[in-house]
């Protein structure tokens, strides 16, 4: 077993930030211009991180930062030079929310009957109400839905358990999918597979990442599972609820995270106070 794989192991993280930080300490680690790690300093962390062909975002830029000095830590002690390197996060460009209209075009064409299209449908409406990723939404055991009050919990990012509410009528979707539901003998999950082989065996995240994927291409806008989650931030936000109770309903750790997932809400604000609104008294 090499290091990398022992510090994995002792560090227990999430398979998603393995996968994540695998990538980034693998390049660290051939990178050519380190020929002794234990001599590194801020800035070749920064000639890292920002180095020619590697054009990545503000979040996978800080993202890589922080796995290299995690690394360091904990081969060489808090006291290693290079941990004290810290870059600021770059906003990147506003990603998609639905807008409703939108969101009721998917849950349409969604809903194309049967097992499949009940659990669809249920998928979509679970993720808008409680912002849960496609990971959680895969992970989702049926024991942990509560359908009578409304609530489930399930594993989530970073492996603590997170409680999600949702509405009425996605009780009623989660319902009438949960009729038809088959699972093969043994099986917990919530979602289900409904296409051989694998038939009444767990929905994997990809399974769900595929659904969206075929939506985007037979509708005129393109729809992502991540996309829900921030259509879940910006229209609690719209609806009046308090910044803290929306990012601890979405499970947000910090109000900074949270905020950022609402930034295209914050923009559309301006809209009635911009200073051409009525000046040419269009259809007048």
């Amino acid at each position: 077993m090499n290091e990398l794989e022992r510090y994995f192991l002792r560090k227990q993280y999430s398979v998603a930030t393995i996968k994540t930080y695998r990538r980034v300490l693998e390049d660290f680690l051939t990178f050519p211009d380190f020929d002794n790690l234990e001599d590194l300093e801020d800035v070749d962390l920064y000639a890292f991180i920002d180095r020619p062909g590697w054009e990545v975002g503000g979040t996978m830029r800080h993202c890589a930062l922080s796995a290299v000095k995690e690394f360091l830590r904990y081969k060489f002690g808090e006291d290693h030079p290079a941990v004290s390197a810290r870059v600021k996060r770059r906003k990147g460009k506003m990603q998609r929310t639905l807008t409703k209209d939108q969101l009721d075009r998917l849950l349409v064409y969604l809903d194309k009957g049967g097992v499949k299209g009940a659990r669809d449908v249920a998928i979509v409406a679970v993720a808008v109400d409680t912002g849960m990723r496609a990971s959680e939404l895969a992970r989702l055991q049926l024991e942990d839905v509560h359908l009578s009050e409304m609530w489930l919990q399930v594993v989530v990012k970073g492996g603590d358990w997170r409680p999600g509410f949702f509405s009425p009528d996605t009780a009623n979707l989660l319902q009438r999918y949960l009729q038809l539901r088959s699972p093969v003998a043994g099986e917990g999950h919530c979602f289900l597979s409904t296409q051989k082989p694998k038939a009444g065996r767990g929905l994997s995240a990809s399974g769900i990442q595929s659904m969206f994927k075929r939506a985007s291409v037979d509708l005129d806008f393109k729809v992502s599972p991540h996309d829900l989650r921030r259509t879940y931030a910006t229209v609690v936000t719209a609806n009046g609820a308090p910044q803290r109770t929306a990012q601890l309903g979405g499970g947000w750790q910090s109000s900074e995270q949270f905020l950022g997932y609402v930034r295209a809400l914050q923009a559309e604000l301006i809209r009635p106070y911009l200073p051409m609104v009525g000046v040419l008294n269009v259809g007048s």
